[in-house]
């Protein structure tokens, strides 16, 4: 039955491909530089094209391509789906056969010619992606117009030619400089991000690592091939790079740690100066990175329960939460560091930042923020217990409760910024069908109380111990302050059918329509969807209020979140007011690139 399915699979792909040999269309273009009056070609640019689903935009899986790569440290099986020497077993049945809609045969790369021309022959009918790379020139594709973003999908009929493709490449640019300590001596082994700013899904601002370098014996750092943009630039030692500091290349190396500094000699990135990347362009940035002290975390674990006489935890586990300025989290588990006798604990050689330090004694556990600057922090109380269980319920504005399923309800920690490390949400068990739940073992803190988006309801109040929570985090301080949570919903929401047009009336398909709430602080109430082949969209589950409908030709991911981009488009935006139970039509304008 396997070697049946095996040889269907084959026999499908073979006269898919004969069938369709004698209608192969190709894709002609041309790869020329950027950004001159009389532009030049790109002699040996990689052309590579990927045959994607038209209505996912996910490319198609080539058959006996590699997937990935894992390596076995013990005993080897030496077929898949057969049991290793000496043991018994059935082997699993095999995997459902893909489907030729998943599949594509492989399209090998071609390279341009001395006049940048190219030619990528024998395609079959369907959607293309086409990818240009060259060294020193930004990697994209065909239409991509921010990075890192998408470019523009080619459909091809049967036998079709798409002739007359320009791609223009962006050339890369470069920097480098010297890093010195406080003495005016090259600073060795310093380590540097390359940080690009961003806002995530929620409208945070973060900062997206765009590369990074250590400097030399000579204190020289470099940066190569960078796209051009806006970046800031960082050396010294986080918590996120703690270890890389360690990392030396000669056995002879000091090991030192440095001040976390930017450019162009700052603590606090808020004050750095951004560097303008230009295309094509070597730029030399200098600046002092101090070497940086360590500092140390000491205090006393307590049980405060009644069954503990002393008043000591017998064991704990210690750790240290962080989050870096690319909006990652990590934990550092610090060991033989605590004294089971007299529950003190010291935490040794810490960098200065913004940390929670976590304290697990199971069933009971403790969260405290805790901020290093410039000295030790002593004495610190830390109180184990074991939480505290919330209880609430979804109450229906009118009409029916909704399926349980659709519910769901967050507490989102918010205490010292750290809002997205393993634990430090809380998450409510399943919703009964009367709307009630219960989300246990919340520890002291300040928290968002969060109701994911969904189509049947919208949220309209949210209190917790009587108080407004639907616009601000609240405080859980201890067992006796447990309050209880209310969340107000209505089924009436309403519905957005749209279209985004170009300047000519002309239907845009695949680009993103945003609908922006005037309440900008409200991020939940954002929305989107990309238009289809028609330059169509639908939104559903939209909360009753007043709107603008933006759509960018052009924008990075999450690039609405950001205030300066909004100062420029807010006057582009169609007003929209979406009442309650409402089904609207409405047509809304591309913004242009910027160029």
């Amino acid at each position: 039955m396997k070697l049946f399915r095996v040889m269907t699979i084959s026999l499908l792909l073979v006269s898919h491909a004969v069938a369709s040999q004698s209608a192969r269309g190709r894709i002609e273009g041309i790869v020329l530089q950027a950004g001159s009056v009389n532009p030049q070609p790109v002699v040996g640019a990689r052309i590579t094209v990927t045959k994607v689903n038209a209505s996912t935009g996910a490319s198609f899986l080539v058959p006996g391509r590699t997937a990935g790569t894992s390596i076995t440290t013990g005993p080897t099986t030496p077929f898949p789906g057969l049991p290793a020497p000496g043991q018994r077993g059935t082997p699993p049945p095999p995997p459902g056969a893909p489907t030729l809609q998943q599949m594509a045969l492989p399209i090998p790369p071609v390279t341009t010619g001395r006049d940048g021309r190219f030619v990528a022959p024998d395609l079959e009918e369907g959607s293309y992606r086409v990818l240009v790379t060259q060294d020193g020139y930004v990697r994209q594709e065909y239409g991509q117009r921010v990075f890192p973003g998408q470019g523009t999908l080619i459909t091809l009929g049967a036998g079709q030619v798409f002739r007359d493709m320009t791609i223009r490449l962006i050339e890369t640019g470069n920097l480098g400089g010297r890093i010195f300590d406080n003495s005016g001596r090259p600073a060795v082994g310093v380590p540097l991000q390359l940080l690009k700013a961003i806002y995530n899904q929620t409208g945070q601002r973060i900062f997206q690592n765009a590369g990074t370098a250590r400097t030399n014996d000579r204190g020289e750092y470099r940066f190569f091939w960078v796209t051009p943009g806006r970046y800031y630039l960082g050396g010294g030692n986080a918590a996120a790079n703690y270890s890389f500091g360690g990392a030396n290349t000669s056995p002879n190396e000091p090991g030192d740690t440095f001040t976390l500094t930017f450019y162009p000699g700052v603590t606090d990135i808020g004050r750095a100066t951004a560097i303008d990347v230009k295309s094509g362009s070597e730029a030399v940035f200098d600046f002092a990175v101090p070497r940086q002290q360590l500092f140390s975390i000491s205090g006393k674990i307590v049980n405060p329960s009644p069954a503990a006489a002393d008043g000591n935890v017998p064991a704990a586990t210690i750790s240290l939460a962080f989050q870096t300025l690319t909006g990652s989290t990590g934990v550092f588990q610090m060991q033989q560091a605590y004294d089971p006798a007299t529950g003190l604990f010291v935490l040794r050689d810490v960098l200065p930042g913004a940390y929670i330090l976590q304290a697990a004694a199971p069933p009971f556990s403790a969260r405290v923020p805790v901020e290093i600057t410039n000295s030790n922090v002593e004495n610190l109380a830390v109180v184990i217990d074991g939480g505290v269980n919330i209880n609430g319920r979804f109450i229906v504005d009118g009409g029916e409760m909704p399926p349980a399923n659709t519910m769901q309800i967050q507490m989102r920690l918010v205490s010292n910024g750290l809002q997205n490390y393993s634990g430090s949400s809380a998450t409510s068990q399943a919703v009964a069908a009367d709307g009630s739940f219960s989300i246990p073992g919340v520890l002291p803190g300040e928290y968002r109380i969060v109701v994911p988006p969904s189509q049947d309801f919208y949220v309209k109040e949210i209190r917790y111990d009587r108080r407004d929570a639907l616009n601000g985090p609240v405080p859980v301080c201890c067992s006796s302050d447990a309050g209880t949570i209310e969340v107000i919903i209505n089924r009436s929401v309403g519905q957005l059918d749209g279209v985004i047009v170009d300047d000519r009336s002309q239907p845009v398909a695949g680009v993103q329509a945003v609908l922006i709430p005037d309440a900008r602080n409200r991020t939940e109430l954002y929305k989107t969807a990309t238009t289809d082949q028609t330059g169509n969209f639908v939104m559903r589950g939209v909360t009753p209020g007043d709107y603008k409908l933006f759509a960018w030709e052009a924008l990075e991911n999450f690039g609405y979140f950001d205030p300066d981009q909004m100062r420029r488009s807010e006057s582009s935006g169609k007003a929209v007011r979406v009442a309650e139970s409402s089904k609207l039509v409405v047509e809304g304008k591309i913004i242009p690139a910027e160029r």
